[in-house]
């Protein structure tokens, strides 16, 4: 499934938490595309693919949708005293 969405997934916004070199939390957002699919009107085929690509590039995305996130359940009482 991550395969698929590696496409509009954005480095920026997806987090894994590390204590002490071991991985004890994760946060993965996607951006929302429909902000840049209602400038397709409905349409993908191959001129709105680049459409889209384009609009992905040039226009940025202010709204995300959670997707994947936890902890550990070791340090789910203990993650506010980590920081």
């Amino acid at each position: 499934m991550f395969q698929s969405m590696k496409a509009v997934m954005d480095e920026r916004v997806n987090w894994i938490i590390y204590y002490k070199n071991e991985p004890i939390g994760i946060w993965v957002n996607l951006p929302d595309l429909n902000q840049w699919f209602k400038y397709l009107n409905g349409k993908f085929g191959l001129l709105d693919k680049v459409k889209f690509l384009w609009y992905k590039k040039t226009k940025p995305c202010d709204k995300f949708v959670g997707l994947v996130f936890g902890i550990v359940p070791e340090f789910q009482e203990k993650v506010w005293t980590l920081i």
